[in-house]
């Protein structure tokens, strides 16, 4: 049982230290002034996500849990098509049609991978537990902080009140999605999978705090690719695959 949890230990160490080198290398080459720097973190988005698509199709197809976990997980790709499908149509916006692509159709896929995603773990929760109405009331609490936050900061800002409202709508939804992650998180930390849920957790969290410096950066007009914002969402990605490849083994 000791060696059991040394080897668990290690290799949440190895992951830490893995995501870590992702997080600074990935840092360092966006603050480097080179031709193609939009490409390139337009292309390690895509892979990124890609590559989270990949371990969620092979999750769901070796798994053989209970068919409510599969519903469950199939959603959360369906979350991920929509979000590639968003990253993919920014990316031909802008490199291929010469196209400032915010607002765009790019927004359809960011604005349905929150709602699959929000499905996701709901259901998932639905699986062992039951959402009762004092979680949607943290939920709403969860919700009402952050967008208070996030007006302050554009209202500060003296942002477009246009870009404000269309901001609005997504970073509800992302913090709607956070807010649900930290209900599953609470429900599911004493159970055996507590600690992937505590990873998908840190996932929701570090897209979420994205999610906001984004769309004050980008109503500000401000946004850059050299910002902290586009490695954070690939971390967000690295983390939610780590939490992938244990939760199997734990359940």
């Amino acid at each position: 049982m000791g060696l059991c949890r040394d080897s668990t230990k290690f290799l949440h160490i190895k992951s830490f230290i893995v995501i870590a080198i992702i997080f600074i290398v990935h840092y360092l080459i966006i603050q480097f002034d080179f031709e193609g720097r939009e490409l390139f973190v337009n292309v390690t988005l895509m892979a990124s996500i890609s590559i989270t698509i990949y371990v969620l199709i092979v999750m769901i197809k070796n798994y053989r849990g209970a068919k409510g976990m599969v519903t469950a997980f199939a959603f959360l790709l369906i979350s991920y098509i929509f979000y590639l499908f968003g990253e993919v149509s920014w990316f031909t916006y802008e490199s291929i049609l010469d196209l400032y692509p915010y607002p765009s159709i790019a927004d359809v896929g960011f604005f349905f991978y929150f709602v699959f995603t929000g499905i996701f773990l709901v259901s998932i929760i639905r699986c062992f537990k039951t959402i009762q109405w004092h979680d949607i009331g943290i939920i709403t609490i969860i919700v009402s902080v952050i967008m208070g936050f996030y007006l302050t900061l554009s209202l500060d800002a003296q942002a477009d009140p246009e870009d404000i409202l269309f901001g609005f709508i997504f970073l509800i939804s992302s913090a709607t999605v956070f807010g649900i992650s930290f209900i599953a998180l609470v429900k599911f930390r004493l159970m055996l999978f507590g600690v992937t849920w505590f990873i998908i957790f840190a996932s929701m969290l570090i897209t979420t705090v994205a999610d906001i410096f984004y769309y004050t950066v980008e109503n500000t007009g401000v946004y850059t690719y050299d910002h902290v914002i586009n490695t954070m969402w690939i971390v967000s990605d690295a983390v939610l695959v780590y939490a992938l490849l244990i939760h199997r083994r734990d359940v």
